[in-house]
C-alpha cells in the first residue's frame, strides 16, 4: 500500500472560540487521517488559544502577540511539514472525503500549484452540493483563502501570502505568483469546505465589517497592480479603477472609505517597493483581458460585497 503523503491543516484563528471548536472537531472526522493541525491565533480576546490548548492537545498552536492579518497563515507555513498544506478560516471547514479528493488530484497532476476547493455556504450546502457543476473540474485564476490545499514546492519556491495586504486580495496576488512561476489554479468541486459566514462575530457591526471590506479591496488592489505590472499598465490601471471605485463610493455613500483606501494605497507602496516583482506578459494578458478582469481591475456597478464562486 502507499503510504499517504503527510497534510498539514493551517488555521488562522481570531476571535471566534466556538466556530474554531467546531473547525477542529471536523477536520479530526476526516478520512485522510495522515494529517498535522496548527492553528495560528492572531491575538484573540475570546479564550480561543485557551480552548485550543484544553480541549485539542494534539493541535500546534502558534500565538501571536497582535493580529497581522493573512500574515498568520505564513507562520503556520513556517512550521508545516506536510507536503500539501490545506488553509483554513475558523469557521470554514472541510467535508468527510475534502482532503483526500484534493490530494489525490494534486498527485495525479505534477503541474497543478493549488486546488482551489468548493467553498459552500452552510445554509446552501443540500443545494449547491447536488449541482451538476459540481462534476466540472477547470483551471481557474484565483481562489478563495478559506480552502485551498497547497503544493509545498509551491511555497518553497514562491514563499508564503503577501503580508502588507492584510486582508483580502492576497488570493488573487499569490495566483499571479503561482501562474508566473508556471504551475496552475484548478477549482475541484467535490473538495467542499462550508464556510459558516453566519459567525457570532459578522453580525454585530455590518457597517464596520462593509466598510473595511470596501477599504482593503480598493487599496489591495491598487497594492497587486504596482507590486505585478509595469508602470506602462499600472497607470492606465490606476486611471481606470480610480474612476470606477469613486465611482462606486459616491453611489454607496462610502466616497470617505474609497479616498482614506486609495491614499493608503499610495502610501504602501513606498514600504513594498523593494517587493514589486513584474509578472510575464502572458500573465498579465490572462489577468488583464480574460473574464476575470471585469469584476476586479474595471468598474462595474456590482463591485463590492460580490464575488464569483471561482473568480
Amino acid at each position: 500500500m502507499i503510504e499517504e503523503p503527510l497534510v498539514t491543516v493551517n488555521i488562522l484563528s481570531f476571535n471566534r472560540k466556538d466556530e474554531l471548536r467546531n473547525t477542529l472537531t471536523k477536520v479530526f472526522e476526516q478520512d485522510y487521517k495522515n494529517i498535522e493541525v496548527i492553528v495560528v491565533d492572531n491575538a484573540s480576546s475570546d479564550g480561543s488559544a485557551d480552548m485550543v490548548k484544553s480541549e485539542f492537545p494534539e493541535v500546534q498552536l502558534i500565538e501571536m502577540k497582535e493580529n497581522i492579518g493573512i500574515a498568520g497563515w505564513n507562520e503556520g507555513f513556517k512550521s508545516a511539514k506536510g507536503d500539501y498544506i490545506l488553509v483554513l478560516d475558523d469557521d470554514s471547514y472541510p467535508i468527510t472525503n475534502t482532503i483526500r479528493i484534493g490530494i489525490n488530484k494534486l498527485m495525479s497532476e505534477n503541474k497543478i500549484g493549488i486546488i482551489a476547493c468548493n467553498i459552500v455556504i452552510g445554509s446552501q450546502f443540500d443545494l449547491i452540493y447536488a449541482s451538476p457543476l459540481d462534476e466540472l473540474e477547470k483551471s481557474v485564476n484565483s481562489f478563495v483563502g478559506c480552502g485551498a490545499i497547497i503544493r509545498r514546492s509551491v511555497l518553497e519556491t514562491i514563499g508564503g501570502f503577501e503580508s502588507e495586504l492584510f486582508i483580502y486580495f492576497h488570493e488573487v496576488e499569490y495566483a499571479l505568483r503561482i501562474v508566473d512561476a508556471g504551475w496552475e489554479l484548478v477549482a475541484c468541486p467535490k473538495s467542499i469546505i462550508v464556510h459558516n459566514i453566519v459567525s457570532a462575530n459578522r453580525l454585530y457591526d455590518q457597517d464596520l465589517i462593509d466598510n473595511r471590506k470596501v477599504h482593503y479591496d480598493v487599496r489591495n488592489l491598487f497594492l497587486v497592480i504596482y507590486l505585478h505590472f509595469p508602470f506602462s499598465k499600472s497607470l492606465w490601471l490606476f486611471f481606470r479603477i480610480l474612476l470606477g471605485r469613486i465611482t462606486y463610493g459616491i453611489l454607496s455613500n462610502k466616497l470617505f472609505v474609497v479616498l482614506s483606501a486609495i491614499k493608503s494605497a499610495f502610501s504602501s507602496m513606498i514600504k513594498i517597493k523593494s517587493r514589486r516583482k513584474l509578472v510575464s506578459k502572458s500573465t498579465q494578458a490572462r489577468y488583464l483581458f480574460g473574464s476575470f478582469a471585469g469584476g476586479f481591475f474595471f468598474y462595474n456597478f456590482n463591485y463590492g460585497l460580490r464575488r464569483p464562486r471561482w473568480m
